[in-house]
């Protein structure tokens, strides 16, 4: 008997030893190691940092805390991937934040705030080591190059951004065109021709207000990417909420390149004019200092102007950049952004007559407004690719509130002609109050049909199913209104060429209806593209069309006709 006690006992001092050698251990003294993975855009991973800091810092003699970001950097992309197979993990359920400790593996804020203290405990205790040391995990080549999800399943943006240099440097030259910093910097400059300074003063100053407006924007962006990335709100909403601005900034400047070709209304998007004294107070100074604080304060001030771009900017390098190379694309966009300033100043120092410059703007600026708005446009586009799925998923939640109901065709064809007369009576009987609160003619039997088509789509969004038909058809009566409206306007201008914007406007315009009604993305997106193009065709017809006598600037020393100047610049 004893015999056989003998022989149970060695059997599992055996298995023990077996055991031992196959789990790794932490040696005597040994610092448990902790591998963190994470997303600088994920807001999980935002919201547990502070507890991670603070465990880490309250346990830092005994353990060692490695943070691994994964979103641009591959050699911490094949990490992620070889911990995943080490402790046997399913690729397609897991997400980050996500900490590895021992033999546990914590995925998501829940976990982690509920079981990192336990965890380190744990494997202090057991001295168990990570089944895989980093230094391992290091040769493993990860075949992964798509998305890393969230651990609440939200898709965070990794490599395949939509961001490159290309991009912002096209965005940069957008945002560069903009009438308000180039009409002062030249008021500036004749101002300063007018004193007969010489041009080593007029180098000074002018650089010293070129750099000034420089680093403003500089450090104005980064402020504002830091707060972007520190803000508690999911990236994936501040990005739609970005879209959102973008889109109204893009109607305001097509708006004001309306009415810079046709009307005499002042620019909606433009330096503020309680702010203009003061501009020219220091810029009147022509001295360093005056030039430096004008420089600052135009900066700030005329982001009415370009603001939109540079947001729609930054909300894309929060999202898809570290800081560093936030900060890179950020100097580099900044300096397109002044090139027309400093080539302006080089033209007036080399004794070039900038009126040309001035003359050019000015004929332009519906052409530059238009193309502000087509990349405003364009960056909407960036921002909300990224996000489709989470969208969709978003728009998939919302349509489960209409039960998947369906509307017989009688039913639905009752309630659009109720809707068509109810608002045509409605429009007609309250159109003068109506005109003269908008300041536009309002036809009462499109506008009815506009209205009915608008509440047919929100219930198609919302879930409700019907014959899409009827939405079809009210969608080509409006595209119809809107080329008979445009004809009538291309009449009343005298411009050319009607035959061809009409042609394409029905084109594009059935491509969007299509794509709209049958839920083809690629179709809508097509030919929502191909509108964009067709308004900036519009846009430079209207600017050859659009000859204006551009007086020069008067070289004077008389303060009041300065301001005079800078008050009609943008």
């Amino acid at each position: 008997m004893k015999r056989l006690f003998f022989l149970i006992g060695a059997f599992w001092f055996f298995l023990a030893i077996i055991f031992a050698s196959l789990t790794p251990i932490l040696a005597l003294g040994e610092k448990a190691q902790v591998v963190y993975f994470y997303l600088n855009n994920c807001q999980e991973c935002k919201e547990v940092k502070p507890l991670v800091d603070r465990i880490e810092k309250d346990n830092q003699s005994q353990i060692e805390l490695l943070r691994f970001e994964v979103s641009q950097n591959q050699k911490n992309r094949n990490l992620y991937m070889a911990y995943a197979q080490a402790y046997n993990q399913d690729l397609s359920s897991i997400g980050v934040p996500m900490i590895y400790i021992g033999n546990d593996v914590l995925v998501g804020r829940q976990a982690i705030e509920g079981n990192f203290a336990k965890a380190i405990e744990k494997t202090l205790k057991s001295g168990a080591a990570l089944k895989i040391s980093p230094t391992e995990a290091g040769n493993f080549q990860s075949p992964l190059t798509g998305q890393i999800q969230c651990a609440n399943r939200t898709v965070c943006q990794v490599s395949g951004s939509p961001l490159t240099l290309p991009i912002v440097a096209l965005a940069a030259a957008g945002d560069s065109i903009n009438p308000c910093a180039i009409a002062v910097l030249i008021i500036l400059i004749s101002y300063l021709l007018g004193m007969a300074v010489s041009r080593l003063r007029l180098l000074s100053i002018g650089l010293l207000y070129i750099g000034a407006v420089y680093l403003a924007y500089l450090l104005a962006g980064l402020g504002i990417m830091k707060f972007i990335d520190v803000i508690p709100i999911e990236a994936a909403w501040i990005q739609i909420l970005a879209a959102i601005l973008l889109l109204v900034f893009a109607f305001l400047s097509f708006s004001d390149a309306y009415s810079a070709a046709f009307t005499e209304r002042r620019s909606m998007l433009a330096i503020p004019g309680s702010v203009k004294p003061l501009i020219s107070q220091f810029l009147s100074k022509a001295t360093l200092i005056g030039a430096l604080i004008a420089g600052v304060i135009v900066a700030f001030v005329e982001l009415p102007c370009t603001g939109a771009i540079y947001l729609g900017i930054l909300s894309l390098l929060s999202s898809s950049t570290d800081f560093l190379t936030g900060l890179l694309y950020l100097l580099f966009y900044n300096l397109i952004f002044v090139a027309p300033l400093l080539l302006i100043l080089g033209a007036a120092i080399l004794g070039k007559d900038i009126r040309v410059f001035e003359k050019f703007t000015k004929e332009n600026k519906p052409l530059s407004k238009a193309l502000m708005g087509a990349v405003m446009i364009g960056l909407v586009a960036l921002l909300l690719w990224p996000l489709r799925d989470f969208l969709t998923l978003k728009f998939q939640t919302l349509s489960m509130l209409g039960g998947k109901t369906a509307i017989s065709s009688d039913i639905l064809l009752t309630a659009v002609l109720s809707s068509i007369v109810f608002f045509y009576f409605f429009l007609a009987f309250f159109k003068p109050t109506l005109v003269g609160i908008l300041k536009i003619n309002i036809c009462a039997i499109c506008s009815a049909v506009g209205i009915t088509w608008v509440w047919l789509l929100l219930l198609l969004i919302l879930g409700f199913r019907f014959d899409t038909q009827i939405l079809a058809v009210l969608l080509g009566m409006s595209l119809t209104g809107l080329m008979y409206w445009f004809e009538r306007f291309f009449v009343k201008k005298k411009l050319a060429r009607f035959w061809l914007f009409r042609i394409t406007f029905v084109v594009f315009g059935l491509t969007v209806i299509f794509g709209l009604v049958l839920a083809k993305f690629g179709w809508l997106i097509g030919g929502l593209a191909s509108f964009l193009l067709w308004t900036l065709g519009f846009f430079v017809l209207i600017s050859r069309a659009s000859q204006k006598t551009i007086e020069g600037v008067k070289k004077t020393r008389v303060l009041s006709d300065f301001e005079k100047k800078l008050e009609n610049c943008c």
